[in-house]
């Protein structure tokens, strides 16, 4: 199941070009709010789908070395999913699968 969902979210990536630019500029809350306007209900109905956007917010505000927002964002979104196997964006806008090791809320590390 985990598995239609991820190719859902890498079908949506390819065929709109706006939210393959969008993630490959690192705009993952743009990313989000264009998701839920021209596909609603999908990320709603589609938590892994979600998570994998939130650990993408996340791993973009440490390249911008936002430590603050990273660990806002790890604390409200990312705590719940200790010890997951996740995907996050590559290089090219398509997930690739990692592993989330949550410590506890003031470490986190995600390791690829």
């Amino acid at each position: 199941m985990k598995d239609l969902v991820i190719l859902s979210l890498i079908k949506i990536i390819n065929t709109d070009k706006d939210i393959r630019h969008l993630l490959i500029e690192g705009e993952v809350e743009e990313t989000i709010e264009y998701i839920n306007e021209k596909f609603p209900g999908f990320l709603e109905d589609n938590k892994e789908a979600m998570k994998t956007l939130r650990v993408q917010l996340f791993i973009e505000h440490i390249k911008a070395k936002d430590i603050q927002k990273a660990l806002e964002c790890a604390q409200k979104y990312l705590i719940e999913f200790k010890n997951h196997s996740i995907h996050c964006i590559g290089e090219l806008g398509i997930p690739k699968q990692v592993i989330i090791d949550v410590k506890d809320i003031l470490s986190f590390s995600v390791k690829c």
